[in-house]
């Protein structure tokens, strides 16, 4: 049987309903169900296998944001265990420098080290209650830039 061009195409009302009709198991038609039918048997293959190498297991990881936790505003290092000392947590960057110093611009602290931790002490001796600038400049991804972010932070003696 043989269908002539004009009858197999179908109309503009006919392909709207045949593209939101379900297909049901029973009207799928397999090479097992054409009658003497010369077709060459179906190889089923198996999906191609992704090998992994150093760029697609970083471009297939899915890495979550990382960020800073604590950019803390107060030192107060009397040695009670409590903020003792300064540091930043945040996780771990591929750049990271912070940087201790006076409002007129004196350093007085400088890190590289994430684990790295300010004391409240400039050369050994204990620096007076004040207000000192943190700044942080750090990155987490190579590709991006490097950000900064600068904070007041109050060290605090007891009296």
């Amino acid at each position: 049987m043989f269908i002539s061009a004009e009858e197999d195409l179908l109309k503009p009302d006919e392909s709207k309903a045949l593209i939101n009709k379900p297909i049901e198991a029973s009207e799928v038609i397999t090479q097992s169900k054409i009658p003497n039918a010369n077709l060459p048997k179906i190889k089923k293959e198996e999906p191609e296998q992704i090998k992994a190498n150093e760029k697609t297991d970083v471009a297939l990881e899915k890495e979550s944001p990382k960020s800073i936790h604590l950019f803390p505003d107060v030192i107060t290092p009397n040695q009670d265990g409590a903020n003792d000392s300064f540091y930043i947590d945040m996780d771990v960057p591929v750049l990271y420098q912070l940087t201790i110093s006076s409002s007129s611009g004196q350093t007085f602290f400088v890190s590289t080290n994430p684990k790295e931790k300010w004391d409240g002490k400039y050369n050994g001796r204990m620096m007076p209650y004040g207000f000192y600038i943190a700044t942080l400049v750090y990155q987490f991804n190579p590709e991006s830039k490097a950000e900064s972010k600068t904070q007041l932070i109050e060290l605090k003696r007891n009296k």
